[in-house]
């Protein structure tokens, strides 16, 4: 029977396609953040990020879903996207606890207002940007210590 530090282990790791040299399959240990490297985590909490409530019946709550209640936020809000985000994460992906997450306005790179999200986990912080006149998410970027 596994351990509690066992499961806490392999939740912290996605099998990828493909086979190492010993033939196993090959695993990505999301545990090992590292500056300069988009690795899953990020993916995994971009996801998170845009996912509408609801999309999982399963699981009703997952999902900050930007699009629709932060498309067009005043600042005030951005504290509450803050506090969802983090939230979120502590929920639904408490392997990358601690996190911090700072929100504030942008422009993107062709002007258009944007909302900055800097994540931070395990020291190492990441840089999204939603691009509100898109409703995208127009830049990524990581590897800058927090």
């Amino acid at each position: 029977m596994p351990t509690d530090r066992q499961n806490e282990e392999n939740n912290i790791k996605e099998y990828l396609i493909g086979l190492n040299e010993l033939g196993l399959p090959k695993v990505y240990d999301m545990s090992k953040i590292e500056p300069g490297k988009l690795n899953s985590a990020i993916i995994l909490i971009t996801k998170l990020i845009l996912m509408r409530k609801g999309t999982i019946a399963d699981i009703p709550d997952l999902g900050v879903d930007i699009r629709g209640r932060y498309r067009f936020s005043f600042e005030e809000e951005l504290t509450m996207l803050q506090a969802d985000i983090e939230s979120q994460i502590e929920t639904y992906l408490p392997e990358f606890i601690p996190v911090n997450v700072a929100a504030y306005f942008e422009k993107d790179r062709n002007g258009y207002p944007g909302v900055a999200i800097v994540i931070i986990v395990n020291k190492t912080a990441y840089r999204l940007l939603y691009s509100i006149e898109k409703n995208t998410i127009e830049g990524l970027t990581s590897g800058f210590e927090g």
